[in-house]
């Protein structure tokens, strides 16, 4: 007993308390609901322990658990907003985009398209002008040689006539010789006006073209 007790306060009191029975036992009797008292407030003061930190351990719990949800629901929000935000944008770029690039494709073709137009037209407006240069020009030329031919068959004529036939013969046949000059004089005039509205005025076409039938039948008769 003393060696157990020897650490304690309360049991070395007991000891000095113990050459009597009675207050030995009145002593253990004291002592022992000393004792029990003890035990009672020491378990007390450990469950409200116990509670307080389970208390506080599920309330960090789910505030720390509503903390992350609240964390990675506003991340998740921002996460898709910024997606769709650039989603829509890169979408609304890329089709102005294609947009932008159609259109001025369309134009430039277009614009190659007309310029080729206007190229061509031009060729051929040259063509044509060119072709009736060189159709005025031969026929200029065969006009005169014509032209030069008649007048030195008539005037050999003219002076085998003036020679050998009277005056009257001589007549004659000057005046058919300037005859057959304004005949070709004329008709080279007309096929030049008819050419010429051809190239210029493709709508005149046919009228110039029944002007000079017109001319030459008149000039036939």
């Amino acid at each position: 007993m003393y060696l157990h007790s020897h650490n304690f306060e309360p049991s070395s009191s007991s000891s000095s308390s113990s050459s009597s029975s009675s207050s030995s036992s009145s002593s253990s009797s004291s002592s022992s609901s000393s004792s029990s008292s003890s035990s009672s407030s020491s378990l007390s003061s450990s469950s409200y322990y116990y509670y307080y930190y389970y208390y506080y351990y599920y309330y960090y719990y789910y505030y720390y658990y509503y903390y992350y949800y609240y964390y990675y629901y506003y991340y998740y929000y921002y996460y898709y907003y910024y997606y769709y935000y650039y989603y829509y944008f890169f979408y609304y770029y890329y089709y102005y985009y294609y947009y932008y690039y159609y259109y001025y494709y369309y134009y430039y073709y277009y614009y190659y398209y007309y310029y080729y137009y206007y190229y061509f037209y031009y060729y051929y407006y040259y063509y044509y002008y060119y072709y009736c240069y060189y159709y005025y020009y031969y026929y200029y030329y065969y006009y005169y040689y014509y032209y030069y031919y008649y007048y030195y068959y008539y005037y050999y004529y003219y002076y085998y006539y003036y020679y050998y036939y009277n005056n009257y013969y001589y007549y004659y046949y000057y005046y058919y010789y300037y005859y057959y000059y304004y005949y070709y004089y004329y008709y080279y005039y007309y096929h030049y006006y008819y050419c010429y509205y051809y190239y210029y005025y493709y709508n005149y076409y046919y009228y110039c073209y029944y002007y000079h039938y017109y001319n030459n039948n008149n000039n036939k008769k």
